[in-house]
């Protein structure tokens, strides 16, 4: 059981574990990492399969615990939704920024 208001009891409600007929191969230990990676959409599940691996790998490496343990969730925002210096990823104006990155870049 975990505290209402609680991140863990949140996220809990967010992926759907208050549904009774949830199940998970393993029981989430609120001591254990969840790690969750925010990224654009458009990454292969063989992708996210790999980073999921290669977290796990490094949390059990660095942080302890166990492999069965570490949790991975990714949340996939549009460009829509996400914004570097107040420009929206989708607007003209980031991808006006973008080029003259790449601009800068290849002059070295």
């Amino acid at each position: 059981m975990t505290t209402p208001g609680s991140r863990l009891h949140n996220l809990n409600y967010e992926i759907g574990f208050h549904n009774k007929k949830f199940k998970t191969p393993f029981p989430r230990r609120q001591d254990m990492p969840l790690v969750t990676v925010e990224m654009l959409p458009g990454r292969s599940t063989e992708t996210k399969e790999k980073m999921a691996k290669a977290i796990a790998d490094v949390m059990v490496e660095v942080g302890g615990g166990s492999r069965e343990h570490c949790w991975v969730v990714f949340r996939e925002t549009t460009g829509d939704n996400w914004a570097i210096g107040g420009d929206l990823l989708s607007s003209d104006a980031f991808k006006e920024k973008v080029n003259a990155y790449k601009a800068r870049v290849q002059k070295g």
